[in-house]
């Protein structure tokens, strides 16, 4: 008796089965995790310096996490440097 070999949704060796040739982009991305329901969407406005940490942590390791609405504050960009060469 052999058994019955179940085709899975993998990438495949190296990235090139068929999976990852029709994950071109960040909205086929998306796509393909809420069809295998693996997508947690947070559609409320989140804190990035206090929240969205602990939301993350919750689901690691189970779950991608898409936040829809991160709050953006101005006084955070005084951390980052924007100059050019």
């Amino acid at each position: 008796m052999t058994k019955k070999r179940t085709s899975r949704p993998t990438a495949g060796k190296g990235g090139s089965g068929p999976i990852a040739k029709r994950l071109v982009d960040q909205g086929a991305c998306i796509a393909f995790l809420e069809s295998m329901h693996h997508l947690v969407r947070v559609r409320s406005e989140v804190d990035p310096r206090h929240e969205l940490a602990g939301i993350a942590r919750r689901f690691e390791g189970t779950e991608c996490v898409l936040f829809e609405r991160v709050k953006f504050n101005p006084v955070d960009l005084k951390n980052y440097d924007i100059t050019t060469t």
